[in-house]
């Protein structure tokens, strides 16, 4: 009894030791790596204070750096850049502690593409999990995905929280640059106004970024949109991005650079004419954030044949996708403004279209007031003789913009959408272009789905205009 009372003592201290020197370790760990199949990126987290050096805040925090071009010669694509998010109701930017780490897996599959890059695609990448708690014991779980030509990561709450509303406030997320890198960006529009937020600028090319000889501040003066494409003095080229953006969360920009780092900002509160809030709220737990995403490699090359974006991104909700059909338009009133009320100029860019063999005509605003031959009906009639297809114009509508062109208020109201869509559908037409968005708001993410669902049901094709940028 006395031997067995020992070994049983024995193997208890040995299990409350083991247990003890790997709880240790685990809270000593502070940083953790993820590399692509190929070796060709590599990324690395860590929990760190970083506040000795140049830029960044004190305080122990989570950074992530990017190297690409390995195996034999890796470059940084980025240096130690932010993580995190402040919510309403916890901050997971300051204190974070390290809890657990998944074993690394290997994601490979297939899927097809409509239209695109390439019609077969392959999602090939290495996933791991870090999951940190705040000192209150709330828990964020941090997704990362290492691509040969990429890295790519998203915030996950498993949990839910006491709160009514779980807002988003702000995200510390950041891409710190090496410096003297230049960029080439698109100036986002701070000051919405009749026609903007519309992604309509013009690109601002071989912008130098750091504070070194025949650098400028340049990059500093605006807020940008994404993607943003950049290429670092040792000859890595770069593409910062989303992806999967749902209507879970808003549409993100980058803020002005803070020395070399540009951050994750929302969209100004003054977008669509003010209505709903510009910081996203949890709709739901859990609550997974769109993908924070880096295209990255030793050449343009490597980003121009990317599918990252939809590697990342849900899959297709549409069981049917047979009647999708990408093709090219002709389009009246790019040289004429007052051409879509008119029956017999429609008529000639049907003509044009049958022509040139182009599956479409686009009709622009007040086709619905089309005469001098004939009514719009009689054009859909036209138009179907000569095999080409369709699309009409809408204004957005409703009270997210204060454009009159017409038709408006025919589609931002769900039951009005789906009379419209049900009725134009009957009589042939292939899909429908939408004007006029102008925010990229939590609320206006939605409305995008909402269309995009209610046109699938129908069976009409959409042309976003005056619109934000596909994510995913």
């Amino acid at each position: 009894f006395l031997i067995r009372s020992m070994k049983q003592t024995e193997i208890f201290m040995m299990m409350f030791l083991t247990a003890t020197i790997l709880s240790t370790v685990a809270m000593a760990q502070n940083s953790w790596t993820i590399s692509s199949p190929g070796n060709k990126v590599k990324a690395s987290v860590q929990l760190a204070d970083l506040g000795g050096q140049a830029d960044y805040p004190s305080g122990i925090r989570l950074y992530y750096s990017v190297s690409a071009g390995g195996p034999s010669s890796y470059s940084e694509a980025l240096e130690p850049s932010p993580m995190g998010l402040v919510r309403s109701d916890q901050d997971f930017v300051d204190g974070l502690f390290f809890v657990s780490e998944s074993q690394q897996r290997a994601i490979d599959s297939t899927y097809i593409m409509v239209t695109g890059k390439r019609s077969r695609c392959r999602n090939y990448c290495h996933e791991k999990v870090l999951t940190f708690k705040t000192a209150s014991g709330a828990q964020l779980e941090l997704h990362l995905r290492a691509y040969d030509d990429g890295f790519a990561f998203r915030y996950h709450f498993p949990e839910p929280t006491t709160v009514a509303l779980a807002i988003v406030k702000s995200e510390a997320t950041g891409f710190r640059l090496p410096d003297h890198s230049t960029m080439w960006m698109l100036a986002y529009n701070t000051i919405a106004d009749t026609y903007a937020p519309a992604y309509e600028d013009i690109w601002q090319r071989n912008l130098p970024v750091g504070s070194g000889p025949g650098q400028t501040a340049k990059p500093t003066d605006s807020t940008w949109c994404m993607p943003a494409l950049f290429r670092t003095p040792a000859g890595c080229w770069g593409l910062l991005w989303e992806t999967d953006v749902t209507p879970s969360y808003c549409n993100s920009h980058l803020s002005k650079a803070s020395q070399l780092v540009y951050r994750i900002a929302f969209p100004n509160a003054n977008e669509a004419r003010g209505l709903g809030a510009n910081a996203p709220t949890a709709p739901s737990f859990p609550w997974t954030l769109p993908w924070r995403v880096i295209i990255a490699g030793t050449s343009p090359g490597t980003i121009l044949e990317s599918t990252i974006s939809t590697d990342l991104a849900t899959p297709c909700m549409i069981d049917d996708v047979s009647w999708i059909r990408p093709g090219r338009a002709s389009w009246s009133w790019w040289s004429n403004n007052s051409s879509p009320a008119n029956y017999a100029l429609v008529k000639t860019f049907v003509d044009l279209a049958k022509q040139m063999t182009w599956e479409y005509s686009t009709v622009d605003e007040n086709w619905h007031k089309m005469t001098n031959g004939g009514t719009w009906q009689q054009m859909v009639t036209y138009a179907k003789e000569q095999n080409v297809g369709l699309f009409l114009w809408y204004n957005s509508g409703g009270p997210i913009n204060s454009i009159a062109a017409a038709p408006r208020d025919s589609l931002y109201d769900s039951t009005k959408r789906d009379n419209q869509f049900k009725t134009i559908s009957a009589l042939g037409i292939k899909g429908v272009k939408m004007d006029f968005f102008l925010s990229d708001k939590q609320f206006m993410v939605k409305y995008y789905f909402d269309v995009f669902r209610d046109a699938a049901k129908h069976r009409l094709l959409v042309n976003p205009h005056g619109s934000t940028i596909p994510r995913g």
